[in-house]
Parts: structure tokens; sequence; C-alpha cells
């Protein structure tokens, strides 16, 4: 799976709630991202959320 997180072109992936991937998007427009499920990390989200960023 390629990476979702595109540092260079300050572009994220976006998806749906079924998994499917819906497109691309700036960092700009993103005002949040899902951390953990009922107290349960999401795999694969360190790289995705800046350092220091607090849980809400």
């Amino acid at each position: 799976m390629p990476d979702a997180v595109n540092h260079a072109a300050g572009r994220v992936q976006i998806s749906n709630n079924r998994g499917r991937v819906n497109g691309w998007t700036s960092h700009a427009r993103v005002f949040g991202i899902c951390t953990s499920v009922d107290g349960v990390a999401r795999p694969r989200i360190a790289t995705k959320v800046r350092s220091g960023a607090e849980p809400v």
C-alpha cells in the first residue's frame, strides 16, 4: 500500500468509513484525524500526527 501522506506535495489521502480511498487533499483542508476507536489506536498513525499533538 502506498504512503497516504505526501509531505513534499503537502497533501494526504482521504478515505471513507468503509476503507475506500476517495482521493487527495491538501494539509490545509484537514481538520481532524481519527487516532483511536474505542480506546484502540489506529494502525500506522504515528507518521500522520504532528509531534506533540493533543488527542481530543
